[in-house]
C-alpha cells in the first residue's frame, strides 16, 4: 500500500551521532541501478542498522528531505520523479517523513517491509528531516543509462532467468516492442511487467533529463468531487503546457459522459467502449477515456501521465475538449477523464 506519513519522533541515543552535518547521497545519477550499499552518514547508518539501504533510492530520499526542511510537502508523485532522477528503476511503495530536533535520531517506522530502503536526513532551521522510501523490486534489472543516443537499439535485461515483459512508446506516441530503435529524440516511456507488477520508466534520447517534475506541486486531498475535478484540470493543463499544448476546453456532454462511465465503473455495469459512446455524442477524430484511483488528485493524474497507454492522449495538441468526473472514497479519489478532438 502507498502511504504518506508525517511523524514527530522522540530522540533515540542522540549522544554520539558522529558528524553533525548530514552527508547526503547523490540526488542525481545517469544510470538506473539497484545500488546496494552502506550509508555514508553515520547517523543514518545507526538508525538503518541491517536494513537493505540502497544508494540510488536514498538519493531520492535526500532530495525530498531537503524540500521537507523548507516546509515543502511530498507525495508519491514527487517521490516517483525523485527516484527517476536519482537512478532508482523500480516503483516507490511508501514514503515516510519524520521531523526531529537537530542532531536527534528518529525511531524507525515500524511498518516498512521491503527489499530496498532509501533513507536520508537533511538539516534545516527548524530541525532535521528524515525521509524513508520503501520499494520491493519484482526482478533485478541490469543497470542501464537513462539518457540514450539517437538511433541506438534499446536492450534491457534482468539478472538470472526472471521473466520480464517490455513495451515502449516513442515521444510521438508510437508504440514499439521490447527492443526498439530509438529513432525519435525526446522522452520515451518503457513499461516493465514482472511478477504481477507493472511500472514505467522514462528514457531520454538525444537530450538531457528535465530538472523538474512534470507537475511540481502537491495539492491537499479534495473535500468534494467538484474540488477534485478542478484539481485534475489544473494538473492536466500543467502537463500540456510542458509539451506546448493548449489547455483543453470543458465540454458539458463530455462531463456527463464521464459521470455516467464513472458510475457504471463503480457499479461494475458493462458499457459500450469509449469510442462508441463518445461518437454517439457527435465527437469524431481522436477520442480517449482513462481512469485512475489514488490518495490525491496529483498522484492519480501522475499514474495516467506515466502510462504507455495514456501519456500521448493527455498531451496531444490535436485534442481540444475534456470532460472529468470524480468520486471520493476510502481509497482516495477516483477520476475518469474523457478527451475529444472535435
Amino acid at each position: 500500500m502507498w502511504l504518506l506519513t508525517l511523524l514527530a519522533c522522540p530522540p533515540k541515543d542522540a549522544g554520539a551521532l558522529g558528524p553533525a552535518v548530514p552527508i547526503l547521497p547523490a540526488m542525481e545519477a545517469p544510470i538506473y541501478a539497484w545500488s546496494r550499499g552502506a550509508p555514508p552518514d553515520e547517523a543514518v547508518a545507526r538508525v538503518v542498522q541491517d536494513r537493505p539501504w540502497d544508494e540510488a533510492l536514498s538519493g531520492a530520499a535526500a532530495h525530498l528531505a531537503l524540500g521537507a526542511t523548507s516546509g515543502e510537502s511530498t507525495d508519491l508523485a514527487q517521490a516517483r520523479w525523485a527516484a527517476y532522477r536519482a537512478g532508482w528503476p523500480y516503483p516507490v511503495d511508501e514514503v515516510v517523513i519524520q521531523m526531529v530536533a537537530s542532531g536527534e535520531l528518529p525511531v524507525p517506522p515500524p511498518s516498512l517491509e521491503c527489499l530496498a530502503l532509501g533513507v536520508a536526513r537533511a538539516r534545516g532551521a527548524q530541525g532535521d528531516a528524515w525521509v524513508w522510501l520503501a520499494s520491493t523490486p519484482p526482478v533485478e534489472l541490469k543497470s542501464f543509462r537513462r539518457e540514450q543516443d539517437l538511433g541506438q537499439v534499446l536492450h534491457l535485461e534482468t539478472h538470472g532467468e526472471s521473466p520480464l515483459t517490455l513495451r515502449t512508446v516513442a515521444p510521438s506516441g508510437q508504440k514499439h516492442g521490447p527492443a526498439p530503435v530509438l529513432n525519435e529524440a525526446g522522452e520515451w516511456l518503457v513499461e516493465f511487467s514482472a511478477q504481477g507488477t507493472r511500472w514505467v520508466l522514462p528514457i531520454y534520447v538525444d537530450g538531457l533529463t528535465p530538472a523538474d517534475a512534470p507537475y511540481p506541486g502537491v495539492l491537499p486531498p479534495p473535500n468534494n468531487s467538484r474540488a477534485a475535478i478542478e484539481q485534475a484540470l489544473e494538473v492536466l493543463d500543467e502537463y500540456r503546457a510542458t509539451f506546448e499544448a493548449d489547455p483543453l476546453e470543458r465540454d458539458p456532454m463530455l462531463n456527463k459522459a464521464a459521470a455516467r462511465a464513472l458510475e457504471a465503473q463503480a457499479e461494475n455495469t458493462p458499457l459500450p467502449d469509449a469510442q462508441t459512446r463518445l461518437k454517439r455524442l457527435g465527437f469524431n477524430g481522436h477520442l480517449a477515456e482513462m481512469t485512475c484511483t489514488a490518495a490525491t488528485v496529483p498522484e492519480c493524474m501522475d499514474l495516467l501521465y506515466w502510462s504507455v497507454d495514456h501519456r500521448h492522449d493527455l498531451v496531444d495538441p490535436a485534442l481540444e475538449w475534456v470532460g472529468v468526473a470524480a468520486s471520493l472514497g476510502p481509497g482516495g479519489v477516483t477520476l475518469l477523464v474523457n478527451l475529444a478532438q472535435q
